[in-house]
């Protein structure tokens, strides 16, 4: 049995392992956590971490299940947290226990924390007491975000643009994955700073990319080399060139199964846009991505899957979503799928945001 913390909302769990194969996951749900007899991997974008339950529990009195974890498994370090016990019962409980156990107490899990403990170089323990169904269950953490590692694809990437490269490692990640655990290759014509690229070279994925902005390119390679050293993985520096997104050709697909990538999202907003104004620019940008992709028509086959976010327009009153795009799909020879059984799209946003983010799937008809 698993525990799983997503960091989204389940509709965006359902979506991910949906398109990771996990088509029949059976789950349960009790305050933020959801529980499965299934393990997901790889461990999808919108889970925080995951929880393996050693054993379940007739009461909140974990010590010797504890005891019995740290005499068959050493580790140099011990934590302990739980979503029912504060700190004062968690030691408390384990008085004598920690006289002779070095361990800590977290609140939470610290993903931040992780990295640097040394978790991911199984150096320390995470174990839990959880809460679940009115039920009890002794836990150890076994996987969850590598935050220092997700920090690389981020802010700590050697070239950055601040109106550009903004998109969140982790929403990148997870259209991957909405591309399914088949597709070996991905195109980004809109490659930006080269963070779907980046995160495309750590994880096995052959891709190419491509953006108009002539000082992209040697930025976008200049952060896959970075990543190159990190993980000690190659990759064709062809494979990222200048190009209009317009003007893609035959020659720029070959070799290519697939298109995952976030283009102009738009003009940055004040929050105090005039709704006919917000109307306008979402149809003009949707003709020019309807052109961007009457363009692919003839140059891909039929199933070509496309993963894009495309903008959402936040009023106080209504959200502005590019629907001359979605209507008009069929013309040039498109359809939109959708993600999940139950949802056609997912929509990715902030509270503070006055641009979300559409994640939608398209393919070739």
């Amino acid at each position: 049995m698993y525990f799983y913390d997503a960091c989204g909302d389940t509709k965006q769990f359902d979506i991910e392992t949906y398109n990771l194969g996990f088509t029949d996951l059976v789950y349960q749900e009790d305050f933020k956590l959801l529980s499965s007899e299934t393990l997901v991997q790889p461990k999808p974008a919108s889970v925080r971490c995951i929880y393996k339950v050693i054993k379940k529990l007739d009461n909140s009195d974990f010590k010797s299940e504890l005891v019995n974890f740290i005499k068959n498994n050493p580790f140099k370090k011990y934590f302990i947290n739980s979503n029912l016990l504060s700190k004062k019962e968690i030691l408390t409980q384990l008085y004598d226990v920690k006289k002779s156990v070095k361990f800590h107490f977290d609140a939470d899990v610290n993903t931040f924390l992780l990295s640097k403990r040394g978790f991911f170089k199984q150096k320390v323990a995470v174990l839990a007491l959880m809460r679940f169904d009115r039920k009890f269950y002794f836990c150890e953490l076994i996987d969850a975000d590598n935050v220092s590692q997700l920090e690389m694809f981020d802010y700590k990437k050697p070239y950055r643009k601040q109106r550009q490269g903004m998109m969140p490692p982790k929403l990148a990640l997870f259209m991957l994955n909405l591309l399914g655990k088949d597709v070996k290759s991905v195109y980004d014509p809109f490659c930006g700073t080269g963070t779907t690229l980046m995160l495309a070279l750590k994880n096995g994925l052959s891709f190419k990319g491509s953006d108009i902005s002539e000082d992209n390119i040697p930025g976008s390679l200049e952060n896959l080399e970075y990543i190159s050293n990190k993980f000690d993985v190659d990759y064709d520096s062809n494979s990222v060139f200048q190009k209009d997104a317009l003007k893609i050709s035959s020659e720029d697909l070959k070799g290519i199964s697939s298109i995952c990538s976030e283009g102009f999202l738009g003009k940055p907003k004040a929050g105090n846009e005039e709704l006919i104004d917000l109307v306008r620019e979402s149809d003009n940008l949707a003709d020019f991505y309807l052109d961007f992709l009457e363009n692919l028509s003839g140059k891909i086959e039929s199933g070509f899957p496309i993963v894009m976010t495309f903008p959402v327009y936040k009023t106080e009153k209504r959200l502005v979503f590019m629907d001359t795009l979605y209507n008009n799909l069929k013309d040039i020879g498109f359809k939109q799928v959708k993600l999940h059984p139950k949802h056609m799209s997912y929509l990715y946003s902030r509270d503070d945001q006055r641009v979300l983010r559409q994640v939608v799937k398209i393919v070739k008809v």
